[in-house]
């Protein structure tokens, strides 16, 4: 009986609406005196960090956690245009983090921060929870495993063979004779996308995220 061995590379690519954001501040302040200059960025850091508490509510939102740095503090001196250094100038600098579930207070929460002296809103990452990632993954690996038996199916019957049997399954270079690439990753397509809206508040509204899947299969068919 004849064999021929197909071996294909599956791929899946699905979109999930993100469930929520993670959105980073860094509070950087500086100047002549140390003593000053820490108890600037703390005040401002207090302020911050008491808003994220009364968000915070772990189960419902709008803020599910939130964290903030110690402050660090340190000097330099800078030199001038003739080459002379300056008196030393001291920065102050930590950072807040803070998960929100929902988008109209993580707006007002951003608009706020954003025009505080000192405070410069770093970025914001959308994401899916955990279970919610998982069950996710599973289902783009199987669009993978299923593409990637279509792809040997349509090999076979391009050759007139049939009884088409599943004799490897693996990551994208683990079979051995192919250049890895890229398996399962999360594409962050749900990048940043802001506008005002009518009433002139800063709004957001974030793209779906994307994931990935990717399979090499080995298969053999029988004519």
């Amino acid at each position: 009986m004849n064999e021929t061995i197909i071996t294909v590379r599956g791929e899946h690519t699905a979109e999930f609406s993100p469930e929520h954001a993670i959105v980073a501040a860094t509070v950087a302040l500086d100047g002549r005196d140390r003593d000053e200059v820490f108890a600037r960025a703390s005040e401002v850091a207090s302020r911050l960090e008491s808003q994220l508490a009364e968000l915070h509510d772990a189960a419902h939102g709008p803020v599910i956690r939130w964290s903030a740095e110690r402050a660090r503090v340190w000097s330099q001196r800078p030199w001038n245009a003739q080459g002379r250094q300056l008196p030393a100038v001291f920065h102050a600098q930590l950072q807040v983090s803070a998960t929100f579930v929902d988008t109209e207070a993580l707006a007002r929460w951003v608009e706020h921060v954003a025009t505080t002296d000192g405070v410069n809103v770093d970025g914001i990452t959308w994401g899916l929870s955990e279970a919610r990632e998982k069950a996710a993954l599973v289902e783009v690996r199987r669009g993978a495993v299923a593409d990637a038996l279509e792809r040997a199916q349509a090999f076979a019957a391009a050759l007139g063979l049939g009884n088409l049997a599943p004799v490897a399954l693996a990551d994208p270079g683990m079979l051995g004779d192919q250049a890895g690439s890229a398996a399962d990753r999360m594409i962050e397509v749900a990048s940043l996308r802001t506008m005002k809206d009518a009433g002139g508040e800063l709004a957001f509204t974030p793209r779906d995220i994307e994931l990935r899947a990717a399979v090499d299969a080995r298969f053999v068919a029988r004519a």
